[in-house]
């Protein structure tokens, strides 16, 4: 019996021991537990501020402004009009500004929402923070034109304030097939020459390269877009007027045209033509006609170029001849211009830019000149076509030729200009890019002082990304407006992308052409 009382104390001892040791494990437990808890709520107090932190230094950089911070895979509720952040529904902080969202949420419908990522990425797009958006804005750092003006303020942001190029003239000469560039840009060219004054060799110098359809009596339907006039009766004026403003430039040799046929070309070339003249054009002796008086006299003389000319050389016109030995010709009649301001009637337009370019030397006459007439250019010469159209010798040098030439630059006159901008920003290569990143710009067109009797439509807007010393097109053929336009960034892991933007007319005109544009940018998207 005494070992049975002996046993039971035993058990009731190691009883009393396993519970003590249970009891002491339980609390120890629930200690850990407890820290562990703490260090959680730690662990997220510390992301929560720290976001919060983020969203206010990226909002205090202004746009352009970009931050990253961890979220292990954590859930965080904002909430934009109580402007708090809730980390796993345990732990709560404020944000210092409501300028913040997720792309979707607004204070108005709907200001709550709620991200669960490994990573946060904030950016400032026009002052106001941008969480997790797949793309990232970056506006313009530096942008400048063609002449070196600065236009970065202008360009920065979409606004009210717009950045004002102006487009100079300019010749393109890489064109390779003019007659493929006149049908691609709806550019018509005319000849008169019904009296044979050019020979054909010095038809073709004129119109060099140029397939152009022979306008007859029996053949009045031209296909092509060089026309060249061999007859000019009742029968093919018609044909004339009809195409009258498809015409660009009009060259006449030596040809006695009617009083109608004058004045239509008059309102022609003041409507934006160019007006190639040459020999006795009007059958009167002198006449009030395109801003000048024209002059004939059955005279010989000689005509010379002027040292001016060689010194300040004509945009269209390259002349042989040197300033110490100028060109020459000796021409059978006397036909010259004479500027005036009062010889025109009812108050029509005078030349205006006149510029003399040969006098006859006996005379001091004007026998070669260039000036311009509303929107349109004119160009005399006493003749084109003459006995002494060579008139440098080794090596031989021609009028009809320089002529041809000069036609060519015209076909290819641009109006030009260009931005060049860098946009800087700050590469993600811990992500990988997306196929979505595209550049933006927004620009329109405009002229001075007054418009031409059509809408602008022959124009290209190309931009190209600059890495190093090349050039890479990026884009091609922009529509007028906003224009968006996917890019492949060839120099993204650099902390700045260098892009030129080339504006152009393709216009003889002399309208006046400026640019406006309200901004440009480059968009970039990353896989989070």
């Amino acid at each position: 019996m005494a070992k049975a009382q002996a046993s039971t104390e035993i058990f009731f001892a190691i009883g009393f021991i396993m519970l003590f040791f249970i009891l002491i494990t339980f609390i120890n437990f629930e200690r850990s537990q407890q820290t562990k808890n703490i260090d959680e709520t730690l662990n997220l107090r510390d992301k929560c501020l720290a976001i919060s932190n983020a969203v206010s230094s990226v909002y205090t950089k202004g746009p352009g402004g970009t931050a990253t911070v961890n979220l292990d895979n954590n859930r965080a509720t904002f909430n934009i009009n109580s402007q708090t952040l809730m980390i796993e529904d345990i732990y709560s902080c404020t944000i210092p500004i409501r300028d913040f969202t997720d792309g979707i949420a607004d204070p108005l419908t709907n200001p709550e929402f709620t991200i669960q990522a490994n990573t946060l990425k904030l950016q400032n797009i026009n002052n106001k923070v941008y969480i997790n958006i797949p793309c990232i804005n970056y506006p313009i750092s530096h942008a400048e034109d063609h002449n070196t003006r600065r236009l970065t303020s202008q360009l920065r942001y979409p606004d009210n304030i717009d950045g004002r190029i102006y487009l100079s003239r300019r010749i393109n000469t890489s064109i390779q097939d003019y007659n493929e560039y006149l049908v691609d840009h709806n550019f018509k060219i005319a000849m008169i020459d019904v009296g044979n004054a050019c020979t054909s060799t010095q038809q073709n110098n004129i119109l060099n390269g140029l397939i152009c359809d022979q306008i007859t009596d029996s053949n009045t339907l031209p296909t092509g877009n060089c026309h060249l006039y061999k007859s000019f009766s009742s029968i093919t004026q018609p044909v004339f007027l009809n195409n009258l403003n498809d015409y660009k430039i009009i060259i006449i040799e030596d040809e006695m045209l009617p009083d109608n046929i004058l004045n239509s070309l008059e309102s022609w070339l003041h409507q934006g033509g160019i007006l190639i003249f040459g020999g006795r054009n009007i059958a009167l002796s002198s006449r009030d006609i395109f801003g000048i008086k024209w002059n004939y006299q059955k005279l010989s003389g000689t005509i010379n170029v002027i040292n001016d000319y060689y010194l300040n050389p004509d945009f269209f016109l390259s002349l042989g001849g040197t300033l110490n030995s100028p060109a020459s010709w000796s021409l059978p009649e006397t036909i010259w211009a004479t500027p005036c301001q009062n010889c025109i009637p009812n108050g029509s337009p005078v030349a205006v830019n006149y510029t003399l370019i040969g006098k006859y030397m006996s005379s001091n006459k004007d026998g070669y000149a260039r000036w311009t007439y509303g929107l349109g250019e004119a160009y005399l010469f006493a003749s084109i076509c003459h006995n002494t159209d060579k008139y440098i010798i080794n090596p031989d040098r021609y009028l009809t030729v320089d002529v041809g030439n000069m036609i060519k630059k015209m076909i290819g006159t641009q109006k030009f200009g260009y931005i060049n901008s860098t946009i800087d920003f700050e590469p993600q290569i811990d992500f990988p890019l997306t196929t979505q990143n595209q550049s933006s710009i927004e620009f329109n067109f405009f002229n001075v002082p007054e418009p031409p009797p059509y809408s602008l439509t022959d124009y290209n807007v190309k931009q190209y990304e600059k890495v190093g010393n090349n050039f890479y097109l990026t884009g091609n053929n922009y529509i007028e407006g906003l224009h968006q336009q996917p890019v492949m960034l060839n120099s993204w892991l650099g902390s700045s992308i260098n892009y030129k933007t080339e504006f152009i007319v393709h216009e003889l005109n002399l309208v006046e052409r400026y640019v406006d544009i309200n901004y440009q940018d480059l968009i970039i998207c990353y896989e989070y």
